[in-house]
C-alpha cells in the first residue's frame, strides 16, 4: 500500500504545532532536533527553534 507523507515548512511556532499534530492524530514524536543540534549556522535567536521533526500518525500507519 502506497503511504502519503507530507512535508510541512512551519517556520514560526513550529513546536506548538507539533504538539497540535501530536495530539489532534494521536502521534508520536519520532525525532524532534533544534538548530543548535545541526550543522547549520544560524543566528543566536534560532538556536532553540526546531530544524527537522518527524512524527508517526499511528492512526494511519
Amino acid at each position: 500500500m502506497n503511504k502519503i507523507v507530507p512535508y510541512l515548512i512551519i517556520l514560526n511556532h513550529c513546536t506548538e504545532a507539533i504538539e497540535l499534530y501530536v495530539k489532534a492524530f494521536s502521534a508520536e514524536i519520532k525525532i524532534k532536533q533544534k538548530y543548535s543540534e545541526t550543522e547549520y549556522e544560524v543566528s543566536q535567536n534560532y538556536k532553540n527553534s526546531i530544524a527537522h521533526a518527524e512524527i508517526i500518525c499511528n492512526e494511519f500507519h
